[in-house]
């Protein structure tokens, strides 16, 4: 690991005995609830106190998951549900706090984020297509191999059939200790300081940072 924050990187408190510093996992386990997933979660410092309250936070949104696990998926009811949790935004912006610092390896108590954007698979698929414009296959030249590689380059791939393609740098995927798979999948835009997620490939959510 290259950091060695020893404060919450959420509220920086100092580690003391009525509150200790733990290990909490980014996404939190209901996320992916009765999948097999073989990605590793990292683990950032959180203080017990705002790891109990993530907890409580967390638990409250496992009807959101079990709908986009449904495969008789109702968009309208998943926005609902979406709409309806007062704890959704908090969990979403733990999440992006958590790779933030997983990938800089700074503090994050003191980041802005400044808005949270939710997008459902029919519903908004125009917006959408905003995500699904970098497809998992093409975050790397060798998708293989993309678990065994610390960083993962965003490639825009772009000609048609025959013609020759071109390549762009989009940004990168930090791989290590993180899930990429069609449960769970990130990336980090550096250039414009936001980060997007993609939940079973029917919740997408937009993190924009000041």
């Amino acid at each position: 690991m290259r950091y060695k924050y020893q404060n919450c990187i959420f509220c920086n408190c100092s580690p003391c005995k009525d509150n200790p510093i733990t290990k909490d996992h980014i996404p939190s386990k209901v996320i992916y609830k009765e999948e097999k997933i073989e990605e590793q979660r990292i683990t950032v410092p959180c203080c017990y106190k705002c790891n109990q309250a993530f907890s409580i936070e967390e638990n409250s949104l496992e009807q959101i998951f079990k709908e986009l696990r449904n495969e008789n998926f109702s968009c309208a009811y998943a926005e609902r549900l979406i709409n309806n949790n007062p704890h959704l935004d908090s969990v979403i912006r733990k999440i992006a706090l958590g790779y933030k610092y997983h990938w800089t390896g700074k503090p994050v108590y003191e980041d802005k984020i400044t808005n949270v954007d939710y997008f459902i698979k029919g519903i908004n698929d125009s917006e959408i297509s905003e995500f699904t414009s970098m497809p998992l296959k093409e975050v790397c030249s060798d998708i293989d191999n993309i678990h065994n590689l610390p960083y993962a380059l965003i490639i825009e791939v772009t000609g048609t059939s025959g013609e020759p393609r071109t390549t762009k740098l989009g940004g990168f995927i930090e791989n290590t200790g993180n899930l990429l798979n069609e449960y769970f999948w990130h990336y980090y835009d550096k250039t414009t300081n936001t980060i997007k997620f993609a939940f079973y490939n029917k919740l997408f959510v937009k993190v924009t940072f000041e």
